[in-house]
């Protein structure tokens, strides 16, 4: 396996960032109880669209991807994800591979 590089959250994801890391488990889990336990939830944060808990592990699973963790409060969580520009080859292939995704962006008006 590849050893994936550390980065650091540029700028403008960092409000996405910290409204994820304030309640991370609430917000993932208002949004499933939302959109259904089958939905993978796809969290647009800076140059990177990633998947947390369960979802990592179906989308990693899925699509070939590495999972690894991230620290959030509360311990650590499980996280897969692409860079933006691989964004729609990651929906192609998760939706052929049968897989419901719902992509989150952030509402703070800086992401394109």
């Amino acid at each position: 396996h590849r050893r994936r590089r550390r980065r650091s959250v540029p700028t403008e994801g960092r409000h996405a960032m910290t409204r994820l890391l304030d309640a991370p488990r609430a917000l993932y889990d208002d949004l499933h109880r939302a959109l259904g336990k089958d939905t993978v939830l796809l969290f647009r944060i800076g140059d990177f669209y990633e998947a947390f808990w369960d979802d990592a592990d179906r989308l990693a699973e899925a699509c070939s991807l590495i999972r690894t963790t991230r620290h959030l409060r509360g311990g650590r969580a499980p996280m897969t994800g692409v860079m933006c520009g691989e964004k729609n080859a990651l929906l192609a292939h998760a939706l052929r591979a049968g897989l419901r995704v719902a992509v989150i962006e952030p509402d703070d008006g800086v992401a394109p």
